[in-house]
């Protein structure tokens, strides 16, 4: 079983379960920025920017929100890729961005286990590094 997306060209593409498993873990969203994805507050992601975010349980909501962006980013850009141009092309972009995910997956984990709060900044902020370097900006 899949599901049909209908891309802004407005070509049609079927997308396998097993496809967006591998991709999104977290949740599927059209509307993945933190100004409009629904979860994250404006000034949470402020104080974060400024450093004065000092709750745990917000930081990991911030590095919850980066894995969750970069999966959606990374699962958009492949559909339209899939329905674009062509399964092979849309195979090589999703294996060159899986590294991402999977790195972004092991830091949520190290965020979610960690102790203090300057250890979960420095994750947050390797987060943010390993998605720059692939071109993806969450903020």
């Amino acid at each position: 079983m899949g599901y049909e997306f209908i891309l802004p060209s407005g070509i049609s593409v079927r997308v396998s379960e097993r496809e967006i498993a591998e991709i999104v873990t977290t949740g599927i969203s059209n509307r993945p920025y933190w100004q409009y994805c629904g979860f994250i507050e404006p000034q949470e992601v402020y104080d974060f920017l400024s450093r004065k975010l000092s709750d745990k349980k917000k930081l990991e909501k911030i590095a919850y929100y980066i894995l969750f962006y970069a999966e959606n980013v990374v699962f958009s850009v492949y559909a339209n890729i899939k329905g674009n141009q062509s399964d092979l092309d849309a195979l090589q972009y999703k294996e060159f961005m899986m590294p991402l995910l999977v790195e972004l997956r092991k830091m949520y984990k190290q965020v979610q286990q960690a102790n203090s709060v300057d250890e979960i900044y420095n994750i947050i902020d390797k987060m943010i590094a390993k998605c720059l370097s692939y071109c993806v900006d969450p903020f």
